[in-house]
């Protein structure tokens, strides 16, 4: 990925994309940028309608 301030291609890994919350943070190296990865999953719950 490039950064979208400087267009380098060099990153400091902050916090390792976790499964289980499912954020990933990383700072550019050359100057400072901070790019963070989240994604969120709604739960879609169906219910049936009884007789």
């Amino acid at each position: 990925m490039v950064c979208p301030a400087c267009f380098k291609e060099e990153w400091l890994e902050q916090e390792p994309f976790d499964i289980h919350t499912m954020v990933g943070r990383w700072q550019c190296i050359e100057c400072g940028w901070v790019y963070v990865v989240a994604f969120i999953i709604s739960e879609v719950t169906c219910f049936k309608k009884g007789d």
